[in-house]
This record gives structure tokens, C-alpha cells and sequence, in this order.
């Protein structure tokens, strides 16, 4: 059975990215754009102390303009990774969002397709979608999803004036296209969304990897994102996890992801730094995470099935499922107990973790391992 965070997260991924202030203020006046850019490298490598002065000095610059808010709302989200139930941390979260998009309404009042306005206000929708989807409010999310494609409609009007736009719209035109096809119950919603193309998705998220001047991590993340999760090019992907713990090494997020990308290459050994800086954090979403990489490395580098088993249920009786970071790690754990399980001649063992691994997973190769043992026994 397909979750109901599943159901509607097409409605959400196609629309949540990061910040790209990309409008004509702040593209006239070359020393904020500089802040910002400085700004970001600083909270993506979660030197937060440095960040803050910095954005402190673009509040000063533009006191009503929503760049400010839209900042504070990702260093919280930052900051406080993983959010999970803390709802102080949500609550000022959404505030900030909020806040974005009320002051990117006062510009849209004065001119409806201002790009200020347009980009600001699609990407705290986006956000908004996001937040109320991980906490199960999906009716919100939903409606925060309805009110960003509006702006995105307008933004794809605007790609041959801002190359920021490149990413959202090459999100919107991949996912448009793909998600129906792995999650069918979505296709009834379909009518009401513009076309897309996954070969052109692709190939403008990586103009806006190489060009934006503000989108460059959005672009490279959804770019990891997709490589791995559905066209399954893992040496692609790890070429974008090379390029953002190369300039983020602090950022335990990448360093996530590059060890997963290091793993799937067969790179096991350079991949146990990554897997380390990870296991620093006690948040049982990076311990279990932990787990599951170990026990990936015992089962494919060292074939030690005994121990792997041993680092696989514990990821999965941690209770640390977390939508947003390691659902899919969790679905590896279910497999690699089933495949385990496999050996021991146990099929109603594997039946059972792989129907688990079903629940929780969205890589389309780990889907297509599970579905192809359920149909043959």
C-alpha cells in the first residue's frame, strides 16, 4: 500500500528547492549578491556563527524585502537538522515562510508577474508543501503545492532572463513526467499540470548547476537525487556529492549522500571517513543511517552475512524513520535482510522484509529487486 506522504509527495519534491533570489534588485547591486553567495557557502557548511553577520548586513540593505526571511527559514531548517516533531523548530520555520510570502505579495500587488515576487513566493509555497507534507498535513500541503505551481507557471516564462529559474523548472518538467509513472494513483491529478520532458528536466537542472548564480547545490542535489534514485547512473551521482563535500565538508548531509554514492561505486574504503563524520552525530536518524551503511559493507566488501544482518535490524528497530533522510536507507536495510534471509533458505523471512522494503522505498532499483522476488515466489 503507497503511504499517504507518498501519494502526494510529487506535489511536493517538483516544487521544493532552495533559495535563488533571482530578481532585479539584488541582481543590480553586485555587493549583496556577493553577501549572499557568501552567506549560503557559509550555512551549506554549517559555519552558522558566520553566516548570520552576513545576512544580518543584507536585512540592513533591504529590510523589506523577502530574502532576508527566505534565509533565516533555511538556516533554521539547517540548523536544526533533522527537524523531525520538534515543533518550536517548525513553527519559526513556517513563520519565516510566511513572512516571505507576505512580503513577496506587496510586490506581486504592485506588478503580478514581478520576478521578485514570482520567485519568492513560489519557493516559500514550496517549502510550506514540504513542512506540512512530513507532518502528515497533507491537505495543506496540497494547497501550498496548487499555489506554487501557479508561480512556476510564470517563472518558465522567465528562463531566458534569469538562469536560476533552470532549476526549478528542469525539477518540474523531470518529475512531471516520472513520478507518474512509479506511483500511478497520481495520474488522475495529472490533467491539470503542463507537460514535461525528463531528457529536457535533466538538461536544464544542469544549466542551472553550471550557470545559476544562486542554484548551483538545488541543482546538484536533485541532480544526485535523480541519477541515483531513478535513472540509476551512480557515477554521475557521485560526481555531484564530489562537487558539494568538496566545498561543504562540514555539511553532514553531503557527507551522507557521498558516502551512499562512494558505497554504490564499490568505493567501500574511501567511503568509511564519510561514514564516520556521519556516526558523530548521536540523532538516531544518523545512527541508524550508520547502521545501514556498515552493514553494506559487511554483506557486498567483506561477505560477513552474520554481521551484516547484525547492523541491519539494527537500523530497523531504531524507530528512526525520518521521510525526508533516511526512508530509503531504511527500504536497503529491509533488502539486505531479505537477501540475507535468502541464503538462509528463510523465503517467508524475505517475503515479509521485502514487503517492508516496499513500504518505505523509492529508489526504482530497490523497488524493482523486492517486486521481481515477490512476483517469483
Amino acid at each position: 500500500m503507497i503511504r499517504l506522504s507518498q501519494k502526494y509527495y510529487f506535489f511536493v519534491i517538483i516544487f521544493s528547492f532552495l533559495l535563488s533570489p533571482v530578481q532585479a534588485q539584488i541582481l543590480q547591486d553586485n555587493e549583496v549578491q556577493q553577501w549572499i553567495h557568501e552567506g549560503l557557502d557559509k550555512m551549506y557548511n554549517f559555519e552558522f556563527a558566520e553566516a548570520n553577520p552576513i545576512f544580518e548586513k543584507i536585512r540592513q540593505r533591504y529590510p523589506q524585502h523577502p530574502v532576508y526571511p527566505m534565509l533565516k527559514s533555511l538556516e533554521t531548517t539547517w540548523k536544526n537538522i533533522p527537524i523531525g516533531e520538534n515543533k518550536n523548530v517548525i513553527a519559526t520555520h513556517r513563520a519565516y515562510l510566511n513572512e516571505v510570502i507576505k512580503r513577496a505579495e506587496v510586490l506581486l500587488d504592485k506588478n503580478d508577474k514581478d520576478p521578485e515576487g514570482v520567485f519568492f513566493a513560489m519557493a516559500a509555497h514550496g517549502f510550506l508543501a514540504l513542512s506540512h507534507s512530513e507532518s502528515d498535513e497533507m491537505t495543506s500541503a496540497v494547497n501550498e503545492a496548487r499555489k506554487t505551481y501557479g508561480h512556476l507557471k510564470d517563472g518558465m516564462k522567465m528562463l531566458n532572463q534569469y538562469a536560476d529559474f533552470y532549476s526549478p523548472v528542469g525539477v518540474y518538467n523531470y518529475y512531471v513526467v516520472k513520478y507518474p509513472e512509479t506511483h500511478p494513483v497520481v495520474k488522475p491529478f495529472m490533467i491539470f499540470f503542463a507537460d514535461g520532458d525528463k531528457a529536457l528536466g535533466l538538461k536544464q537542472l544542469e544549466i542551472g548547476s553550471q550557470k545559476g548564480i544562486f542554484t548551483k547545490v538545488e541543482a546538484l542535489f536533485f541532480l544526485l537525487h535523480i541519477y541515483i534514485k531513478h535513472e540509476y547512473q551512480a557515477g554521475k551521482a557521485l560526481a555531484c556529492t564530489q562537487q558539494l563535500i568538496t566545498r561543504y565538508p562540514n555539511n553532514i548531509i553531503f557527507a551522507m549522500r557521498h558516502a551512499e554514492m562512494l558505497l554504490a561505486n564499490g568505493r567501500y574504503d574511501e567511503a568509511e571517513p564519510f561514514i564516520t563524520q556521519v556516526g558523530q552525530n548521536k540523532d538516531k536518524v544518523f545512527q541508524s543511517t550508520v547502521a545501514v551503511f556498515n552493514g553494506i559493507i559487511q554483506e557486498k566488501q567483506t561477505k560477513n552475512l552474520p554481521q551484516a544482518k547484525i547492523y541491519y535490524l539494527k537500523a530497523t528497530t531504531m524507530n528512526a524513520l525520518n521521510v525526508r533522510y533516511n526512508n530509503d536507507f531504511l527500504a536497503m536495510a529491509y533488502a539486505g535482510l531479505a537477501r540475507i534471509a535468502i541464503t538462509e533458505g528463510k523465503k517467508d523471512i524475505a517475503k515479509t522484509n521485502y514487503k517492508k522494503c516496499l513500504e518505505l522505498a523509492e529508489y526504482d532499483s530497490t523497488i524493482a529487486e523486492a517486486k521481481n522476488y515477490m512476483k517469483k515466489n
